[in-house]
């Protein structure tokens, strides 16, 4: 009963149509493909890279090794499994009635494990006024394939359904999250059970960051000058962060993070508060240790390179580290940090974080 209180008070607040519900995927989106047949270069290295796998159809849990599963939480009872050649997460509390739940959509993937996006349009026998997105309590776990518990939702051991199930997300709060993950998004479509994403895209695709295509279609066919997409290398770094920080400053504006909060989705956050972009005069960008079309690479003397493009014997314009002026930059300034459920994440707030 507890759940279905609070997802009325949420609902009840549902935005109006038009407003608050994400990008119209309709306004000039082409999708991938389309983008593709030019750039195929591109689309080629995107098509491996993390970006694209931010989602994945439900479709593509009848390939995850391990499935089905099932956990407990003390006297409480989580599965994932196929019923009714439907995949769904089953909550179990003690002496109530078993929740089944479609899966509507999966986040993320080998590297900090999956996440599943539940539509419930009715709890405990009770039908909802509108269907509701719920992050599960339980999640795949990157490398053991096992049910975990997912970070960052209620702590305690569950008495209700309100919590047991996982946590319900409100139109803005489920606008940020499908948007991040999936690129154009109207969440009233989501809601709905409609098709999602549109043209058939995984994860964070073309136009998330260079924005609709459509005027670049018909730029480039015409011979246009002015081709009509944003290319963010071409754009000022604040400009340039813009774009990045539509997914990775977070949730909320922090004129200083506190290590607790450097978190995956604030790298822009924690960036634009270092002091080498303040004292470089906003010099320093994402785009000049990542290429967002690849995998990030794993070796440190590949992002040490642009610490010494300032740091080094050659350029005066910055001191020199006492301990180490010729590596070593990385796991000193830019540690990774174990967040709760196993993820490491390396700290963007460039700064003296242990001598």
């Amino acid at each position: 009963m507890a759940l279905i209180v609070g997802l009325l008070g949420l609902l009840a607040g549902s935005v109006p149509a038009g407003e608050g519900s994400g990008t119209n995927p309709n306004d000039g989106y082409v999708g991938r493909t389309t983008c593709a047949g030019c750039h195929q270069e591109k689309a080629r290295l995107h098509f491996d890279s993390p970006h694209r796998h931010t989602w994945k159809p439900v479709s593509a849990l009848d390939d995850m090794p391990g499935l089905p599963q099932q956990a407990s939480e003390g006297p409480i009872q989580h599965k994932v499994s196929k019923i009714d050649g439907k995949w769904s997460y089953t909550a179990q509390l003690p002496g109530r009635p078993a929740q089944v739940i479609p899966i509507h959509s999966i986040m993320g993937g080998e590297r900090f494990g999956t996440s599943f996006i539940l539509r419930a349009e009715e709890v405990e026998g009770r039908k909802l006024p509108s269907p509701a997105l719920i992050e599960a309590r339980f999640m795949i776990e990157a490398g053991t394939h096992r049910l975990k518990k997912s970070p960052g939702l209620f702590e305690g051991q569950p008495t209700s359904y309100d919590t047991a199930l996982g946590r319900v997300l409100n139109p803005d709060f489920a606008g940020k999250c499908l948007g991040c993950h999936t690129g154009p998004v109207d969440v009233r479509l989501a809601l709905a059970g409609g098709p999602h994403p549109q043209f058939g895209d995984v994860g964070v695709t073309c136009e998330q960051c260079h924005g609709p295509g459509a005027d670049h279609v018909r730029a480039v066919e015409n011979n246009e000058q002015n081709l009509g997409i944003v290319h963010p290398g071409k754009l000022s770094n604040p400009d340039l962060h813009k774009i990045c920080s539509q997914c990775h400053s977070g949730f909320f504006s922090l004129v200083r993070p506190r290590p607790e909060d450097v978190l995956i989705s604030n790298q822009v956050t924690a960036l634009t508060s270092s002091e080498c972009y303040i004292q470089s005069g906003a010099g320093l960008s994402c785009l000049d240790c990542h290429d967002p079309h690849s995998q990030a690479v794993e070796d440190d003397s590949v992002y040490e390179a642009s610490c010494r493009n300032c740091h080094s014997a050659a350029v005066r314009t910055s001191t020199l580290c006492p301990v180490n002026p010729k590596d070593g930059c990385i796991s000193c300034h830019m540690p990774a940090n174990d967040q709760p459920g196993n993820f490491h994440l390396v700290d963007h707030w460039i700064r003296v974080v242990r001598r």
